[in-house]
């Protein structure tokens, strides 16, 4: 058995002692991994079994105790985890969190004595997130014990490390029951005002009510809890602040409340669909002082630029521009005025908008791209030589843009362009040299093929795993591996991100990430090399730093996946790097899951074209299934669209945005129908994945394949449009 093939069976099976050995099936690991709900009932049967015979010793008892323990807590069977918890004493690794689980269950089934004492031997045992946690908790179980004087302290340390709503309810009870009535009332008028839309906030308005009715703040006060009421979407309410609001801001001397409590209803009406109440609303905030008026302005002119009214975004933007020249506000409004010139094909009027941006805003922080803008402008135009003489101006006065590379690849192109028997060689191989990792890199290797030129090597050596890396397990992660060997994944993910944090310098960061690597916690052991071992893989080009920016995550459901159905694994391993970052449980705010960051609807339509059932959302968690059906969702981009760039936009903008811009686009290389590309993040995205996916076959694919046609091909009819 190989180094690397026993460590993860230890890590599995979860062998801790000779002798015969029940192991948690994967089955269980699998449904606890995916929150499925037949978890808890397969954990209690397999504790079960694994105390059947009482001859034989069952070494994973402790684990499968805590395991079945912390499911029915999750759950909701307090009683019934505090009697699975309570059958076997806290020991070893685990017993911090054997303590903390405890402790929750006897808070939930009211036994607050009993969660005290848990709570304070999870502080005295736990690892520093456990520890941190029952600190919290161990206030909160002395109050409801009866101890609030012993309690308070507890909680005010808690709170000054943020002043959570709920916190902030324990303390004010606290305070309360030791008869401290003044200060506990200016607690609840903190929850009540700065989380008005939180659940709590109705105990504090009860809290704070009296014989005369209902508790009213000041009114200053009161504005601002109303504003913190609409950011948290919570408009009606909102609304009905501003219009009681209205009567104490009467004077004249009250113009900049006015103002607040009519952007506030601007935003508010204007999210609840009322567009002429809004307007008039935005007229009265534009009225007052300047400070609000530009937000009012401000929001009118990104509202705009939402829809497809052009000459009145424009009028929008420079409104703003031009009352409010010194704002934030006032820079990307000019920016955005010139984007709209370049979009619509006016690159005349682009060029002076960019030109009026450096003037009237000269510390920009959009400059470069308002440089590299004018650029484009000029290419369009077959401006080749002042593009060229913009570009290398982007360059000196930006030498640490990350824009310097796309200006040297775009400068030797133009070059090349005016002048095809110029020699290029040297300057397209330097691009490569500077920058190996970028979409540039790339660019510039194809048109050396296209020369008939071989491209330099921009990475020496390829990805490798040091020789005596994790030769044994590093003891730093001897609690993760516990806790996942348990089946804890959760609790194993906290101690490796607390791990992470406390790591520091170039050494410990390549020992750590390479243990992680070793378990297959890819997620991990790739954010550790982004945040300590960006120079190490790009500057020094170290193979070891290399291994853990471009891991071969999941290869074996990857490599299966795309042989099924054609594709390459390098760019199956170039999304899911820009996706999820190897994290299999990761989750956006679009719904979208898993490594390869499917949603639902999406999900279903790839099964119902499999001829399979459409699996519950959380089954996209499973790495296996999200890789599966991605790539094969992929391999139909692939041949509606005819090129990996184009499908590679597609899986981030739609195919049906990506079918518009090739139509439009004309007969254009692929390099300036990149550029084009309106979405600013599928633009950025396709460069990404495309550079990452040409990485990886470097790295680890064969030598067929992996090159990309510089033109587009015509799109095919039909294909996939989900």
């Amino acid at each position: 058995m190989g180094r690397r093939q026993g460590w993860k069976r230890w890590l599995l099976a979860g062998c801790l002692a000779a002798g015969p050995v029940w192991a948690q099936s994967e089955t269980l690991r699998e449904e606890v991994r995916l929150h499925h709900k037949g978890a808890t009932a397969r954990a209690v049967a397999e504790l079960m079994a694994c105390r059947a015979d009482e001859k034989a010793p069952c070494a994973e008892e402790p684990r499968l105790v805590l395991l079945t323990g912390m499911l029915q807590l999750r759950h909701g069977d307090p009683a019934g985890a505090l009697s699975t918890l309570s059958s076997r004493a806290p020991q070893g690794l685990l017993a911090g969190h054997h303590h903390l689980a405890l402790a929750e269950a006897a808070f939930a089934a009211d036994d607050a004595a009993r969660a005290v004492t848990h709570f304070a031997e999870a502080v005295k045992q736990g690892s520093p997130p456990v520890a941190d946690r029952a600190r919290v908790r161990h206030g909160e179980a002395l109050l409801a014990a009866g101890r609030a004087a012993e309690a308070l302290p507890l909680l005010e340390a808690a709170l000054g490390r943020g002043n959570a709503p709920a916190l902030l309810a324990q303390k004010a009870r606290a305070l309360d029951a030791v008869g401290k009535k003044s200060d506990a009332r200016k607690v609840w008028e903190q929850l009540a005002l700065t989380s008005p839309a939180h659940p709590l906030a109705a105990e504090a308005h009860t809290a704070l009510a009296g014989t005369q009715g209902p508790w009213v703040p000041e009114p200053g006060p009161r504005l601002d809890r109303a504003e913190r009421l609409a950011a948290a979407g919570r408009h009606q309410e909102a609304l009905g602040e501003a219009t009681a609001l209205l009567a104490h801001f009467k004077a004249k001397s009250h113009e900049t409340e006015r103002a607040r409590i009519a952007l506030l209803q601007a935003r508010s009406l204007t999210a609840t669909g009322k567009a002429k109440e809004a307007a008039e609303a935005r007229d009265r905030a534009l009225a007052g002082p300047d400070a609000i008026a530009v937000q009012a302005a401000w929001d009118e002119a990104r509202r705009l630029l939402r829809g497809n009214d052009r000459e009145a975004t424009r009028q929008a933007m420079r409104v703003v521009q031009d009352r409010f020249p010194r704002s934030t506000e006032a820079d990307d409004a000019l920016y955005y005025l010139a984007w709209l010139h370049l979009q619509d094909g006016q690159y005349d009027e682009a060029v002076k908008a960019f030109d009026e941006l450096f003037e009237k805003h000269p510390r920009s922080r959009l400059r470069d791209d308002a440089a590299w803008f004018q650029a484009l402008a000029r290419i369009e135009q077959g401006q080749h030589a002042d593009a060229i003489q913009k570009l290398q101006q982007l360059i000196q006065r930006f030498p640490r843009s990350q824009l310097v590379p796309q200006a040297r690849y775009w400068i030797v192109r133009l070059r090349q362009l005016a002048d095809p028997k110029l020699d290029v060689a040297e300057q397209y191989a330097a691009v490569i040299r500077e920058a190996p990792e970028t979409w540039y890199a790339l660019m510039a290797a194809l048109r050396l093929e296209e020369l008939g030129k071989k491209p330099p090597v921009g990475f020496p050596k390829s990805p490798a795993v040091p020789k005596d890396a994790a030769a044994s397990p590093p003891q730093e992660l001897a609690l993760a591996r516990e806790l996942s060997a348990a089946g804890l994944f959760d609790e194993a993910s906290e101690e490796v991100r607390h791990r992470i944090g406390r790591v520091k310098g170039v050494a410990p960061a390549l020992a750590l990430g390479h243990a992680l690597a070793e378990i297959e916690l890819h997620g991990d052991a790739y954010a550790l090399a982004a945040r300590h071992l960006w120079g190490q893989a790009y500057t020094r080009k170290d193979p070891a730093a290399l291994a853990l920016l471009y891991p071969q995550a999941y290869a074996d459901s990857v490599r299966a996946a795309a042989k099924d159905v054609s594709i390459e694994p390098s760019l199956v391993w170039a999304i899911m790097r820009r996706e999820s970052a190897f994290r299999p449980a990761a989750l956006s705010h679009a719904n979208a899951r898993g490594l390869m960051q499917l949603i639902p609807p999406t999900a279903k339509e790839i099964a119902k074209r499999l001829g399979e059932a459409a699996p519950h959302p959380d089954r996209l968690y499973s790495p296996g299934i999200n890789v599966r059906y991605a790539a094969w969702y992929l391999a139909r981009l692939l041949e509606r669209f005819g090129h990996p760039a184009l499908a590679a936009a597609a899986y981030n903008g739609g195919p049906n945005a990506v079918a518009r811009w090739v139509q439009h686009s004309g007969d254009v290389p692929l390099d300036l129908f990149v550029e084009r590309i309106p979405y600013k993040e599928t633009r950025r995205y396709v460069k990404k994945v495309l550079a990452d996916a040409h990485l990886y076959h470097r790295f680890y694919g064969s030598d067929a394949g992996g090159s990309l046609a510089l033109t587009l091909p015509a799109l095919a009819d039909g294909g996939v449009n989900f």
